[in-house]
């Protein structure tokens, strides 16, 4: 019995262009694949499909020790070693005039903002090279405020304040209090 018999003669004609154009794409693609178009597509393909390494993100781990309940964590700043105590309500980071450098003039101390939350004082934006473990910021903008209050109320060296303005350049920032780090993601 051939095809001819069981679906009629009109409905044949229908289907002869489906059946051509079928073969014809199969043929298509026979060829593509003879002249190396698929290790072209292929290849494609894996130039297009990101590497295992661009999908991880980078990770500074920063230690720290604590200090009447605060977290201190170790910096440079302009060259000079410096603790700075971790703020996160803190807008801006700040830095003392010792761990700045050399000024040319005096600030007064920082003292409770009687009118809300927070300390005031005298503050010059300046620009310096800090660094946390192993990242690097160059010519930061940093407040450099007199931070000798923060060390007599923590009874533990403070150098400044490390805010938000660093910590938001992160996707995410963790403490992890077991292993005394906090960790900076990318």
């Amino acid at each position: 019995m051939g095809i001819h018999n069981v679906i009629g003669q009109k409905a044949l004609h229908r289907l002869e262009p489906i059946v051509a154009n079928r073969i014809g794409a199969e043929s298509a693609v026979r060829t593509f694949a003879r002249r190396g178009g698929i290790r072209v597509l292929v290849l494609a393909l894996l130039c297009l499909t990101p590497s295992v390494n661009s999908a991880r993100s980078e990770v500074v781990i920063i230690p720290f020790r604590s200090a009447e309940s605060m977290i201190l964590v170790d910096a440079r700043v302009n060259d000079n070693r410096v603790s700075l105590l971790l703020d996160t309500g803190a807008n801006n980071t700040i830095v003392s005039p010792r761990a700045y450098g050399d000024l040319q003039f005096r600030l007064r101390t920082i003292h409770k903002n009687e009118q809300g939350p927070g300390l005031r004082g005298d503050a010059v934006r300046l620009r310096a090279n800090l660094a946390l473990a192993n990242r690097t910021w160059n010519s930061q903008p940093v407040y450099v405020m007199n931070v000798d209050e923060l060390t007599r109320r923590f009874g533990a060296p403070v150098d400044g304040l490390l805010g938000q303005d660093l910590l938001r350049e992160f996707h995410s920032v963790r403490i992890n209090y077991k292993a005394h780090v906090i960790e900076l993601e990318q």
